[in-house]
């Protein structure tokens, strides 16, 4: 999980100016000077949520009048520096969460159009055009299906999905058989990203494999009939491949 920052007492404290497109309102720190490139990213990101509803085969979410606007907060670096995040061995930092109240982003000493940003803006957007349409299921494919629509999405292109396999072979080669199935239990899946494994990297590369080998559709059918905390997403993915889970960790591993 990301670092702790007090943004509830900044929001609740602060003046903010509010920019509002077809699909985003953004919420501007009054402390934020002027910037370029922060104008730059809030006028792409209409643009970027077509893009999502494209790849995620959602035209209808690409109307304006069809889904609640996200919210975006853009923050003055201050909520870094009283969070002790900003010293002189890291003079460059980047803060990006979600929550119910929307998206949350702070920077210091980087762009606001870099591509750290627009990738956190896609992958928080992704999850909020998935659970209006098909729901929630557990975080490996959660964050497995925003990781991987994030690297399709990404600047950098098929270089980002190569990070996809390389976090599926980093914990395959660390952990002992059985990993998949145990990072199907999403409490399971959040202490082994605390522990600083690729998680995201993992959910991305079996949401990629499902996409390719059974299509878009059947995942969405998992997400239909799944919910965050489900328990049975691993008969689920048995079934749906026909092999243990275990045959899957070898088979991507190869």
């Amino acid at each position: 999980m990301p670092v702790q920052i007090d943004l509830i007492s900044r929001r609740r404290f602060a003046l903010w100016q509010v920019k509002e497109s077809d699909f985003f309102i953004v919420h501007i720190d009054n402390d934020l000077e002027p910037s370029e490139t922060r104008d730059q990213l809030i006028a792409k990101l209409d643009s970027l949520h077509r893009e999502i509803c494209d790849v995620l085969a959602f035209p209808d979410v690409g109307n304006p009048e069809s889904l609640l606007k996200l919210n975006v907060w853009l923050y003055a670096d201050t909520v870094l520096e009283q969070a002790g995040l900003i010293t002189e061995a890291t003079p460059k930092q980047f803060y990006g969460a979600a929550s119910p109240a929307g998206v949350h982003i702070a920077l210091h000493g980087l762009d606001w159009d870099s591509a750290l940003v627009i990738d956190c803006i896609i992958h928080e957007d992704i999850h909020a055009v998935l659970g209006k349409n098909v729901g929630e299921a557990p975080s490996l494919l959660n964050e497995g299906i925003a990781a991987y629509c994030e690297r399709m999405l990404s600047r950098d292109g098929s270089g980002r999905l190569n990070e996809l396999r390389e976090g599926w072979m980093s914990i395959h080669v660390s952990e002992k058989s059985g990993w998949l199935r145990r990072a199907c239990q999403t409490e399971e899946f959040w202490q082994a990203y605390n522990a600083n494994l690729p998680m995201y990297e993992v959910g991305g590369y079996l949401v990629r494999y499902i996409i390719e080998t059974q299509g878009l559709d059947v995942l969405k059918q998992i997400f239909l009939s799944s919910h965050y905390m489900d328990d049975s997403l691993a008969d689920k993915l048995e079934q749906l491949f026909g092999v243990k889970l275990e045959h899957i960790e070898q088979q991507l591993a190869a």
